[in-house]
Protein backbone atom coordinates (compact mmCIF):
# COMPACT_ATOMS: atom_id res chain seq x y z
CA UNK A 1 0.00 0.00 0.00
CA UNK A 2 1.36 3.41 -0.94
CA UNK A 3 -0.48 5.69 1.50
CA UNK A 4 2.72 7.14 2.97
CA UNK A 5 5.00 7.74 0.01
CA UNK A 6 7.70 10.06 -1.19
CA UNK A 7 8.76 11.00 -4.67
CA UNK A 8 12.35 10.28 -5.56
CA UNK A 9 13.74 11.54 -8.84
CA UNK A 10 15.32 8.81 -10.89
CA UNK A 11 17.10 8.72 -14.26
CA UNK A 12 18.71 12.11 -14.78
CA UNK A 13 19.93 11.21 -18.25
CA UNK A 14 19.86 14.04 -20.78
CA UNK A 15 17.91 16.31 -18.44
CA UNK A 16 14.82 14.08 -18.39
CA UNK A 17 13.55 13.22 -14.92
CA UNK A 18 10.97 10.58 -14.22
CA UNK A 19 9.43 10.37 -10.76
CA UNK A 20 9.66 7.07 -8.95
CA UNK A 21 7.30 6.40 -6.07
CA UNK A 22 8.37 4.48 -3.01
CA UNK A 23 7.22 4.05 0.53
CA UNK A 24 8.55 6.65 2.95
CA UNK A 25 10.35 4.01 5.04
CA UNK A 26 12.27 2.85 1.94
CA UNK A 27 13.10 6.44 1.02
CA UNK A 28 14.36 7.31 4.51
CA UNK A 29 16.41 4.10 4.69
CA UNK A 30 18.03 4.79 1.32
CA UNK A 31 18.75 8.40 2.25
CA UNK A 32 20.20 7.36 5.63
CA UNK A 33 22.55 4.81 4.06
CA UNK A 34 23.55 7.20 1.28
CA UNK A 35 24.47 9.92 3.78
CA UNK A 36 26.17 7.43 6.06
CA UNK A 37 28.39 5.98 3.33
CA UNK A 38 29.26 9.40 1.95
CA UNK A 39 30.32 10.45 5.48
CA UNK A 40 32.66 7.47 5.70
CA UNK A 41 34.06 8.28 2.27
CA UNK A 42 34.59 11.92 3.26
CA UNK A 43 36.36 10.80 6.44
CA UNK A 44 38.74 8.58 4.44
CA UNK A 45 39.43 11.29 1.85
CA UNK A 46 40.07 13.87 4.60
CA UNK A 47 42.47 11.47 6.32
CA UNK A 48 44.38 11.05 3.05
CA UNK A 49 44.52 14.83 2.58
CA UNK A 50 46.02 15.05 6.07
CA UNK A 51 48.62 12.40 5.17
CA UNK A 52 49.92 14.53 2.30
CA UNK A 53 50.77 17.28 4.80
CA UNK A 54 53.03 15.01 6.90
CA UNK A 55 56.69 16.09 6.87
CA UNK A 56 59.82 13.92 6.68
CA UNK A 57 60.78 12.20 9.94
CA UNK A 58 57.17 12.25 11.14
CA UNK A 59 57.75 9.10 13.21
CA UNK A 60 61.04 10.24 14.77
CA UNK A 61 62.93 7.44 13.00
CA UNK A 62 63.54 9.09 9.63
CA UNK A 63 60.38 8.02 7.76
CA UNK A 64 59.84 9.99 4.54
CA UNK A 65 56.78 12.14 3.99
CA UNK A 66 53.82 10.44 2.34
CA UNK A 67 54.00 10.37 -1.44
CA UNK A 68 51.22 12.20 -3.29
CA UNK A 69 51.30 9.39 -5.88
CA UNK A 70 50.68 6.76 -3.19
CA UNK A 71 47.70 8.75 -1.91
CA UNK A 72 46.28 9.03 -5.43
CA UNK A 73 46.73 5.28 -5.96
CA UNK A 74 44.94 4.55 -2.68
CA UNK A 75 42.08 6.89 -3.65
CA UNK A 76 41.71 5.15 -6.99
CA UNK A 77 41.50 1.78 -5.29
CA UNK A 78 38.93 3.06 -2.79
CA UNK A 79 36.74 4.26 -5.65
CA UNK A 80 36.82 0.72 -7.05
CA UNK A 81 35.64 -0.77 -3.74
CA UNK A 82 32.02 -0.95 -2.65
CA UNK A 83 31.14 2.02 -0.45
CA UNK A 84 29.54 -0.31 2.09
CA UNK A 85 33.10 -1.33 3.07
CA UNK A 86 34.20 2.22 3.99
CA UNK A 87 32.78 2.10 7.53
CA UNK A 88 35.41 -0.43 8.62
CA UNK A 89 38.39 1.28 6.96
CA UNK A 90 41.09 3.56 8.29
CA UNK A 91 44.16 4.99 6.57
CA UNK A 92 47.53 5.85 8.08
CA UNK A 93 51.02 6.68 6.85
CA UNK A 94 53.50 3.84 6.57
CA UNK A 95 57.23 4.11 7.25
CA UNK A 96 58.14 3.92 3.53
CA UNK A 97 56.29 7.06 2.43
CA UNK A 98 53.13 5.26 1.37
CA UNK A 99 49.60 4.82 2.64
CA UNK A 100 48.41 1.90 4.70
CA UNK A 101 44.72 1.03 4.66
CA UNK A 102 43.28 -1.12 7.44
CA UNK A 103 40.03 -3.02 6.98
CA UNK A 104 38.63 -4.77 10.04
CA UNK A 105 36.18 -7.64 9.79
CA UNK A 106 34.81 -10.14 12.29
CA UNK A 107 37.55 -12.73 11.66
CA UNK A 108 40.53 -10.38 11.60
CA UNK A 109 41.87 -7.55 9.46
CA UNK A 110 43.31 -6.76 6.06
CA UNK A 111 46.24 -4.35 5.81
CA UNK A 112 46.99 -2.85 2.40
CA UNK A 113 50.14 -0.84 1.64
CA UNK A 114 50.00 1.55 -1.30
CA UNK A 115 53.27 2.85 -2.74
CA UNK A 116 54.11 4.80 -5.86
CA UNK A 117 54.16 1.84 -8.24
CA UNK A 118 53.03 -1.25 -6.30
CA UNK A 119 50.65 -2.36 -3.59
CA UNK A 120 50.74 -5.24 -1.18
CA UNK A 121 48.25 -6.57 1.30
CA UNK A 122 47.96 -9.24 3.91
CA UNK A 123 45.11 -10.82 5.79
CA UNK A 124 45.71 -11.36 9.47
CA UNK A 125 43.18 -13.77 10.94
CA UNK A 126 42.22 -13.69 14.61
CA UNK A 127 43.64 -17.22 14.97
CA UNK A 128 47.13 -15.91 14.09
CA UNK A 129 47.23 -17.18 10.50
CA UNK A 130 48.40 -14.68 7.87
CA UNK A 131 48.12 -14.56 4.08
CA UNK A 132 50.53 -12.28 2.21
CA UNK A 133 49.91 -10.86 -1.28
CA UNK A 134 53.03 -8.86 -1.92
CA UNK A 135 54.03 -6.25 -4.45
CA UNK A 136 51.12 -6.40 -6.84
CA UNK A 137 51.12 -3.97 -9.77
CA UNK A 138 48.35 -1.39 -10.04
CA UNK A 139 46.32 -3.16 -12.69
CA UNK A 140 42.54 -3.17 -12.94
CA UNK A 141 42.61 -6.91 -12.33
CA UNK A 142 44.65 -6.63 -9.11
CA UNK A 143 42.53 -3.76 -7.80
CA UNK A 144 39.37 -5.70 -8.56
CA UNK A 145 40.84 -8.78 -6.88
CA UNK A 146 41.63 -6.81 -3.71
CA UNK A 147 38.11 -5.34 -3.70
CA UNK A 148 36.66 -8.82 -4.02
CA UNK A 149 38.77 -10.08 -1.12
CA UNK A 150 37.48 -7.23 1.08
CA UNK A 151 33.89 -7.79 -0.01
CA UNK A 152 34.08 -11.55 0.63
CA UNK A 153 35.38 -10.94 4.16
CA UNK A 154 32.67 -8.40 5.01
Amino acid sequence: MMDACAIMWNGAEQGVYTPMRMQRSQFVLRMKHSVLFSNYERRLMKAMDDLIAIQDDWDGYGAPSVSRTAVLRCRKCLKAFQSSLYARMTVVANEWGGVQLHYKFIGGQVCCDFGDDRMSYYIKWNNGKEELHSFEEYTESNIKSLGQVLYNLA
